[in-house]
């Protein structure tokens, strides 16, 4: 029996494209322009070659038929681009300056953290780690609250998902954390070549990883945070769709919490009850 392998050689119809592009923006939020063809049929190959699709016309009828290949299609299409300490300034604001607003807002409550496009994971483990600093400097104004905060962590990729609970990273990935924290919250394997670090316990279990669609019309979560960060990922959505994402992302904001976004991102001109409170860096009002 023959198998059906992926011609290397072959080029993306227009039309196919413009079938992949037109779901990519209706079900991720994702603008995929026709320069972006070239990528496109690049991240598509490992796929189509593990499913035996010749062309990309029959791959293309593959996500017709098969709704659940819709997942395999994200995580393959996806940029999951981030770093431990990705801008480091929005998390020394973090601690010098937003948690020290929104404590008195707490009411024994414990802090809620939200890393809504977390990918591989940097961010919402960053996140925990600075955290876990701050309430071990002020243990003695945070008394009453076990355990002292959350981080809920949320990709559209179940690959990402996976990679992040699992919280095992590269050398390269692990140079990017001061070394004050490498030891304190890593283990160096062993036994694995090349080297990887594993987040320990104590901190994998402040962190709750979820998959969470940022298109989808609501988000059904089961609470309100006390600070969102959003960060790098509204550049890829149409200004119609950022204002939607935002919006969704504002209700689950407490009133007086905070929202990150990236540096190359801002609300002007979305009209939403957000005060600019620093460099990317708004807060709901009260």
């Amino acid at each position: 029996m023959s198998l059906n392998i992926l011609n290397t050689t072959e080029t993306m119809s227009v039309e196919t494209f413009e079938f992949l592009s037109h779901l990519t923006e209706a079900r991720l939020g994702i603008r995929m322009p026709f320069s972006k063809k070239g990528m496109l049929e690049s991240r598509l190959c490992k796929r189509m070659k593990a499913l035996q699709c010749g062309t990309y016309d029959q791959y293309a009828q593959r996500l017709r038929d098969d709704l659940q290949e819709f997942l395999h299609f994200t995580d393959a299409i996806t940029t999951n681009k981030t770093d431990f300490f990705r801008e480091q300034e929005h998390f020394e604001l973090l601690t010098s300056a937003v948690i020290p607003q929104i404590l008195p807002l707490l009411h024994q409550q414990q802090l809620r953290v939200w890393s809504a496009a977390s990918s591989s994971g940097e961010e919402p483990y960053t996140l925990a780690i600075v955290l876990n600093e701050f309430f071990r400097e002020h243990t003695q104004e945070c008394q009453g609250q076990n355990p002292l905060f959350s981080v809920f962590a949320t990709d559209v990729s179940q690959a990402m998902v996976a990679h992040g609970r699992k919280g095992v990273y590269s050398e390269s990935s692990f140079a990017s954390i001061p070394s004050t924290f490498q030891s304190q919250y890593f283990n160096r394997s062993v036994s694995h070549n090349p080297i990887t670090y594993r987040v320990k316990p104590s901190l994998r279990q402040r962190v709750r990883f979820q998959c969470l669609n940022l298109m989808d019309a609501s988000y059904a979560l089961a609470h309100r945070y006390h600070v969102i960060f959003c960060r790098n990922v509204l550049i890829y959505f149409k200004r119609e769709t950022q204002h939607q994402v935002l919006r969704r992302l504002v209700q689950y904001l407490v009133p007086g919490g905070f929202l990150f976004l990236g540096h190359a991102e801002s609300l002007a001109g979305h009209n939403l009850p957000l005060e600019n409170w620093g460099s990317a860096v708004y807060r709901k009002q009260l």
